[in-house]
């Protein structure tokens, strides 16, 4: 009888721990629970990832594993806050054996909810956070109905005021809307630089806070595009707009969308493109970041589609064409010119 009474005392905690609701003081009873401790000693002792990394553990990787594409949407569209976990956990480095018990507790929560943490923290903010880490791309639908591709490195926010008095988000990096229609509470995107306002539309955004342009391309319907200086234009289908933050230059020019889009299908085209251009989306493609002579690739242009090529693969593949030499080193490219 007793032992079924701490049974559910610890589902109890367990429960509470996963919708946010824990004391300091539950937090340690569940940390300190023998049960809980035997689960914690049974996930370190048998999951070989993890004790591989003991001696000298990469916390990033290991954090990058357990979060990666595990954010899901709930009722209520509170997603795991993927930065203020990653800056909650960098102590993790300070403790041996604190490490390797959040880590078993991360496994436990992880096989408990299907991969969904959500962080005491979460509750304490006024609004969610998507992110589709570096490598990888992520896919969510937004509480009206709103799809939302994240490509490699992405992240939109939002307030809890979301479909609610208003349908505002903030983007960094690059995604693909479909947007729901709502003549009330029209849907808008922020960027630096650039606002863009849509009804019920379809349309793609490249705001990488690194790259010197900001682009649209519009597959459907029409957008309102905003830029500094009381700039604004509208878009029609297959129309792209770039914004040049040097210059404060807005332009608009005809275009097959698929090159912009394609990403989101696993797949990345490229028309007559610099080669500087295509290793910074190969960057973000494979997680790796290349390095070469400054301005000696700007006359190298190429048409390509990659599917399920390895990185090695599309390299063997420029080289064919043009006089380069590259090697790998792990998550770095470095890439000559042959003489």
């Amino acid at each position: 009888m007793k032992k079924g009474k701490i049974n559910r005392n610890i589902k109890d905690l367990l429960a509470k721990s996963l919708l946010g609701d824990l004391t300091e003081k539950e937090h340690n009873k569940l940390l300190s629970s023998a049960e809980v401790r035997a689960m914690m000693f049974k996930q370190w002792e048998e999951n070989i990832d993890i004790k591989a990394r003991v001696k000298t553990p990469d916390y990033e990787k290991i954090f990058n594993k357990i979060t990666a594409g595990k954010i899901h949407v709930l009722k209520n569209l509170q997603v795991i806050e993927y930065q203020n976990i990653k800056k909650k956990y960098k102590n993790l480095r300070k403790s041996y054996l604190l490490f390797s018990r959040v880590a078993a507790v991360f496994f436990i929560l992880l096989l408990t909810v299907g991969g969904l943490y959500i962080s005491n923290s979460l509750r304490r903010t006024t609004g969610s956070e998507l992110i589709a880490p570096r490598g990888q791309k992520s896919k969510a639908v937004l509480e009206d109905g709103t799809v939302v591709w994240l490509n490699s490195g992405s992240s939109i926010h939002y307030t809890n005021k979301y479909n609610r008095r208003n349908r505002e988000v903030e983007l960094t990096g690059e995604a693909y809307f479909e947007v729901s229609k709502n003549k009330k509470l029209p849907f808008i995107v922020k960027s630096p630089y650039l606002i863009i306002k849509a009804l019920g539309t379809t349309f793609n955004l490249m705001a990488y806070p690194e790259d010197e342009t900001i682009a649209i391309t519009l597959i459907e319907g029409k957008v309102q595009v905003s830029a500094p200086g009381d700039k604004t234009i509208y878009l029609s289908p297959d129309q792209k707009a770039i914004y040049y933050k040097s210059n404060n230059n807005l332009i608009i020019e005809k275009v097959d969308p698929i090159f912009s889009v394609s990403w989101k299908d696993n797949v990345l085209k490229f028309d007559d493109q610099p080669l500087p251009e295509i290793l910074t989306h190969l960057e973000r493609w494979y997680d790796v970041k290349f390095y070469y002579p400054e301005n000696v690739l700007e006359d190298q242009r190429f048409t390509m589609t990659i599917k399920t090529e390895s990185l090695r693969e599309v390299l063997e593949l420029i080289r064919i064409s043009t006089p380069i030499k590259f090697k790998i080193d792990i998550d770095s490219v470095y890439i000559t010119l042959m003489n």
